[in-house]
């Protein structure tokens, strides 16, 4: 069935009725065995937004603890998705509140499983300090650590009983802190896979890679382009920002087809002669009257005008959906996107939803017996949909970590917005 904006042009036989869920299904808390994280084809990692565990640099997603939970969500032919908890809040009552499968980078107890956590084999010791709070007595403990590489402040959820008396809420624990991974109890096989990977990544070298690219150097410490540090993606936020506001985007949603197009390169050029940040070419310029595409300002302006331009092309339809078609037309062109909804109506599909309508329909004009119905030649619809949704899902992503608004001459709000987009939750 395809329905969008409350339109359905076509509807298959009812579906069985099937029995209301139960209170302890509705929790929605993932299923226990390996077997059943394949088959959801997702495994949910909950970590701490901070300068070593998971953050964005220059756009893209880094952290020790991230590349070790993609290589596992690798290894299992799944999805990884990446959970943060707001500042405040423990990995572990997230875990056992059902919100993920692991619980990366916490503090393995030295008193044993607790009757809801299960706690992986240690893979990392640092001495540490314990500080805590009187004026904050719910506050969770942050453990501090001189060591160089670390944060100035890791995590915890509770001071262990085994330390030296301090003043001031400061206390010595008398040997290193181990860190690890921990699942809820039930969870007893994937934790003998947590571990079993673990050893694993110590063999073969790609734990030490980690802890050397995260920990002894530098690399990912600068203030303007780790959301680690700031609330930045890249060094050209303010300048995004400015042409995209006055375009009618949200800035973020430029960002994060900037990271697609360029990684945020402005010497980028392309075989096919785009030029700059926004991969622009001289036939889309010359389209929004822009003449000097291939500088800084002018790549900027042309390519947010070209999305605007794109944009008033496909006037029907709910605003996600419009966008994801001018998206794919800043890939292909619109004439493309509109031998795409041809054939979606067709099909009997809605041609101006892109879920489950256009997106399914333009990889089948990579096929002659699809594309000649419509009278058009190959179009390579698969990448087309792997791009726009790939922008689409960045932007959710920037907008759990990014800002809209952030301190800058250089950003002018649009007086007429013309694009409006509900904000991502994440």
């Amino acid at each position: 069935m395809s329905v969008c904006g409350g339109v359905v042009l076509w509807s298959p036989p009812s579906a069985p009725v099937l029995p209301a869920p139960s209170a302890v299904q509705a929790l929605h808390i993932p299923r226990p065995t390996v077997a059943d994280i394949q088959k959801r084809g997702v495994l949910t990692v909950l970590m701490h937004h901070d300068a070593t565990s998971y953050f964005l640099y220059r756009g893209q997603e880094h952290g020790f603890e991230y590349e070790l939970a993609h290589e596992l969500a690798r290894q299992l032919g799944v999805t990884l998705q990446v959970r943060t908890p707001p500042p405040g809040v423990a990995l572990t009552q997230w875990l056992v509140e059902g919100r993920g499968d692991i619980a990366a980078g916490v503090v393995v107890s030295d008193g044993g499983p607790s009757a809801r956590v299960r706690y992986s084999q240690a893979y990392m010791a640092t001495d540490v300090q314990i500080i805590t709070r009187a004026d904050q007595p719910h506050t969770p403990p942050l453990l501090h650590t001189t060591r160089p590489g670390l944060p100035e402040a890791l995590h915890t959820t509770g001071v262990p009983s085994q330390m030296s008396a301090g003043s001031d809420g400061v206390y010595t624990l008398p040997e290193p802190v181990r860190i690890g991974w921990a699942v809820r109890t039930e969870h007893s096989e994937l934790l003998a896979t947590i571990n079993a990977y673990h050893a694993q990544a110590k063999r073969s070298g790609l734990r030490k890679i980690l802890y050397e690219k995260y920990f002894t150097t530098t690399r990912f410490l600068r203030s303007d382009e780790s959301t680690a540090f700031s609330n930045r993606l890249s060094r050209y936020d303010p300048l995004i920002a400015q042409y995209a506001e006055q375009a009618g985007f949200d800035w973020r949603l430029i960002a994060a087809l900037i990271f697609e197009e360029s990684r945020f390169d402005p010497k980028r050029r392309s075989p096919r002669d785009a030029y700059g940040l926004m991969q622009v070419r001289e036939i889309a310029a010359r389209e929004v009257g822009v003449t000097d595409f291939y500088t800084l300002h002018g790549n900027l302006e042309a390519g947010t005008k070209y999305l605007q331009f794109l944009l008033r092309q496909f006037p029907d339809g709910r605003t996600q959906d419009r966008l994801a078609l001018a998206l794919s037309g800043y890939l292909l062109g619109p004439s493309r996107v509109r031998a795409a909804q041809r054939l979606a109506h067709a099909l009997g599909y809605d041609p101006y939803c892109w879920k489950d309508s256009v997106e399914l329909v333009f990889p089948l004009l990579e096929d002659a017996e699809y594309y000649q119905q419509i009278n058009a030649s190959f179009i390579p619809g698969g990448e087309a949909v792997q791009y726009v949704n790939a922008i689409l899902q960045r932007y959710e992503l920037y907008t759990r970590y990014i800002p809209r608004d952030f301190p800058s001459a250089h950003t002018a709000r649009p007086r007429r917005p013309l694009l409006s987009v509900s904000e991502p939750t994440g």
